[in-house]
């Protein structure tokens, strides 16, 4: 007589949120690159390509964390443990750099804050306030909703098989 341990419902990991995560590590590292190759208004770039350059091998490797992270995810379908732990690493490694981009002082290119202060009509000093406010509003969503997703994960690897 074969005893099989079943995953609870509330233990498994959903195939949704691991397809989303594919999802929004493709759209992110489009938008990186795009960002990184000048995009913005004009010819005016957005980023400082600098930054943006010296930047790449860690977004590729946070990319590619993040496809091994859901590989793994899918692989063992049901949260312990090992999985909330991995998970959890991913989301600190994530929230560094972004914490790390966010504070960049040169991020912005200065001609595209000199192109926002012509349009806006507001002095250069005042208007460069506003994308990092607009950057550090989406930065600390994101944070807050790997945090969200780090508690879930562990309470529900602490979900007993039956």
């Amino acid at each position: 007589m074969s005893h099989s341990i079943t995953t609870p419902w509330k233990k498994s990991i959903s195939k949704t949120s691991i397809y989303l995560s594919f999802f929004w590590t493709v759209v992110l590292m489009i938008m990186f690159f795009s960002a990184a190759n000048g995009i913005g208004p004009g010819e005016t770039s957005v980023f400082n390509d600098n930054v943006m350059r010296s930047l790449t091998p860690f977004v590729i490797l946070l990319a590619a964390a993040s496809i091994g992270v859901n590989v793994y995810k899918w692989m063992v379908g049901h949260w312990n443990r090992i999985v909330a732990i991995v998970n959890a690493s991913f989301h600190l490694n994530f929230a560094v750099f972004l914490i790390f981009l966010a504070s960049r002082d040169s991020l912005f290119d200065p001609a595209f804050m000199a192109y926002l202060s012509d349009r806006f009509d507001v002095s250069t000093g005042s208007i460069e306030v506003y994308p990092f406010v607009i950057l550090w509003i989406i930065v600390l969503s994101i944070i807050s909703s790997d945090v969200y997703d780090t508690i879930v994960g562990f309470k529900k690897a602490r979900i007993k098989h039956t």
